[in-house]
């Protein structure tokens, strides 16, 4: 039998389960990798929810380190932004024995629309799509603060896989 994940108690709200899931998710590292450092300083939670769909938004600063030759956010950056932030919409609606490990990934699709230079402020809005058994869609868009315009969408494929007892 495995242990039920802290992430999916039914008495956590929806920021509270991405919270809660960011801190067990790295709690036995002991180095820091560029996607802890992503969940825990350079992301900014703004708001999560389980109704309709499960969501999430974030805010991120494009800083030099995340940038390309030309001064934009790079492309990989980009996608693992997409993968961090579109499997925590899952969360919300992550219960036991439905999506409590948030799966792995399957594909991730991204379109870059329009760069993001340094010092850009950038929404990141996900959205549960589907979220059957075994496969999800999961929809994200990275957009700039001031005015709204699209940089990048995404759309990410994740599967549900068993977890060995742990």
């Amino acid at each position: 039998m495995t242990s039920q994940p802290p992430w999916i108690s039914k008495t956590l709200t929806p920021v509270q389960k991405i919270n809660t899931f960011f801190d067990n998710v790295d709690a036995s590292l002991t180095i820091t990798t560029y996607d802890a450092n992503l969940r825990h300083n350079e992301l900014t939670l703004l708001s999560a929810a389980s109704e309709p769909a499960g969501t999430s938004t974030f805010e991120f600063t494009v800083a030099e380190a995340h940038t390309n030759r030309m001064g934009n956010l790079h492309g990989g950056c980009a996608a693992l932004i997409f993968d961090v932030c579109t499997t925590t919409a899952l969360l919300p609606v992550a219960r036991e024995g439905f999506w409590d490990y948030a799966g792995v990934t399957r594909s991730l699709n991204i379109s870059y629309l329009r760069p993001a230079p340094t010092g850009t402020v950038l929404l990141i809005r996900s959205e549960v799509v589907h979220a059957g058994r075994k496969l999800a869609t999961i929809k994200g868009v990275i957009s700039r603060k001031d005015d709204g315009k699209v940089c990048y969408t995404a759309e990410h494929l994740k599967v549900n896989i068993p977890v060995p007892n742990l």
